[in-house]
């Protein structure tokens, strides 16, 4: 196999700000796997909170790179993904961004790997970051996305924001991505949230405090999925009790095969699922929608939220039968 490597700026559409801050662009790392007349591709973002800058992770690429390259590109995704497992024990993103375009080899070369539901019917949230207005809420009312997740902090509630959603007859969930430290301020924010129809309520505690969950009053219809604390399959099964579904991402999981473990476990015990993403492009999210049936809930609107996906599409000569052009999967 021939490795190459494409470092790109991610540009958004508009500033983004959630409870780990604020930013105007994602950096992205492209990886292209390459066996003769065929090609995979897989990507990563840089996320300061998981502690992943692009230098350190291609630096890493290029120090695995001859070990890869010697890799039979024959064996299974599973079998390949074990070997990354060697190179990167620590480091998920760079584990998901080479799984991932090798699933995309592996399917051209042999046909997919994975069932694909033909039409899931999991629509995809659009997320309303904590410095989006009124105004920009509205815009995003008038197109068709169907459910809307809403960034909180402890600090900003976005009640006024909430009340259009609820009064517009749209669905919508919260994401306080670990912001809550205050159980006062955490409960006030599950009563408020108990008669407006929220779906769910995902990481409210930070990090450190996600075990005091059971110290709060939840009303017996709510869902609490875990996001920021769920990694790997040792992670899930330390919070089954306590939380009622995770948030996946194949970037923070390493990829198909270990998010696909999770998935499994979660089925096995009842729990519900999200399909999440990074700030990522298209080749990211496509990858997770082939997932996607397993899915209750999904916010997959990382895509949408850059200018420039349809330029990094088209530079890496990949075509995808999932790309959008308002954002909406149904």
């Amino acid at each position: 196999m021939q490795i190459h490597c494409h470092q790109n700026r991610l540009i958004l559409k508009t500033k983004f700000t959630i409870s780990h801050g604020a930013y105007n662009h994602r950096d992205q790392l492209l990886i292209e796997l390459a066996d003769k007349n065929n090609t995979g591709f897989g990507e990563t973002v840089a996320i300061d909170y998981y502690g992943q800058n692009i230098d350190d992770m291609l630096a890493l690429a290029h120090k695995a790179a001859p070990q890869i390259t010697r890799i039979a590109s024959d064996i299974s995704p599973k079998a390949f993904y074990t070997k990354l497992l060697d190179l990167f024990p620590s480091n998920s993103f760079l584990r998901s961004a080479f799984e991932t375009a090798y699933h995309d080899l592996h399917d051209h070369k042999y046909g997919p790997d994975l069932e694909v539901a033909e039409n899931p019917e999991v629509p995809s949230s659009i997320t309303i970051g904590m410095s989006d207005s009124v105004e920009s809420v509205e815009e995003k009312l008038d197109q068709r996305w169907p459910v809307f997740k809403i960034k909180i902090n402890q600090q900003d509630f976005r009640e006024d924001i909430i009340t259009r959603i609820v009064d517009a007859g749209r669905s919508f969930g919260i994401d306080a991505n670990g912001a809550f430290d205050d159980m006062g301020q955490a409960q006030k924010a599950i009563n408020h949230l108990q008669n407006q129809g929220c779906l769910y309520i995902e990481q409210l505690l930070r990090k450190t405090m996600v075990n005091e969950i059971d110290r709060l009053d939840r009303p017996q219809d709510s869902l609490f999925l875990l996001d920021e604390s769920i990694t790997s399959l040792s992670d899930a099964k330390k919070y089954v009790q306590s939380y009622d579904g995770y948030v996946l991402k194949l970037t923070k999981c390493g990829g198909i095969t270990p998010t696909l473990e999770i998935i499994n476990y979660a089925r096995e015990h009842g729990k519900k699922l999200l399909a999440g993403c990074m700030t990522e492009s298209s080749i990211g999210i496509n990858h997770m929608l082939q997932l996607i049936s397993y899915f209750e809930f999904a916010d997959l609107d990382g895509a949408y939220l850059i200018s420039n996906d349809r330029e990094i599409i088209e530079r890496s000569e990949k075509n995808f039968r999932f790309l959008q052009d308002d954002g909406y999967f149904s």
